[in-house]
């Protein structure tokens, strides 16, 4: 109706949830800003702040963040977007992306040699490195500094291999 009143007013809406933008968007909303992103950002700011790093450097990764359309919250939320049977199936299960540290154990190492299946109970699914993807890596394939594993398996399993991928100690 505003937009019938005046073409030209420019709307900015809020919304409490991500999942409400599109519809707000197709009734003529310039601008949808989500509570829940908002919120996220925030708490984000109050954390870097607490660890000293320079408020410069901090509004302008927050810029990022609103520039890109809040896209790293929301890639956090639609990891089971694609397949949502399957959180619905095996509702213990995640699927995590890992980063490789330069100063990580891991690196060097054949996934056959660390066993991740065997000894920490997760599974490397795919590695994305640089920006090539390596699905279904054989046991054979060796882990580089900077390599991205996509791990599956149970939170706890997944949390408890965190320390080994940047952990300095070999």
């Amino acid at each position: 109706m505003a937009h019938r009143l005046n073409p030209s007013v420019y709307i900015i809406a809020r919304t409490r949830y991500y999942n409400e933008l599109n519809p707000l968007y197709s009734l003529g909303a310039n601008e949808v800003i989500p509570e829940e992103f908002e919120t996220s950002i925030e708490i984000l700011s109050r954390v870097l702040h607490r660890y000293f790093l320079p408020v410069n450097e901090i509004e302008k990764h927050i810029g990022d963040i609103r520039k890109d359309g809040y896209g790293v919250f929301r890639k956090a939320q639609q990891k089971y977007d694609i397949f949502p049977e399957l959180k619905q199936q095996l509702p213990d299960i995640e699927i995590e992306t890992m980063r490789i540290e330069e100063s990580s154990p891991l690196v060097g190492k054949t996934l056959a040699e660390i066993g991740f299946r065997r000894k920490y109970g997760v599974t490397v699914i795919a590695i994305q490195r640089n920006k090539q993807t390596i699905a279904n890596p054989s046991g054979e394939i060796s882990l580089l500094a900077h390599d991205i594993m996509i791990l599956i398996g149970t939170r706890e399993n997944i949390t408890g291999i965190s320390s080994i991928v940047s952990s300095s100690a070999k």
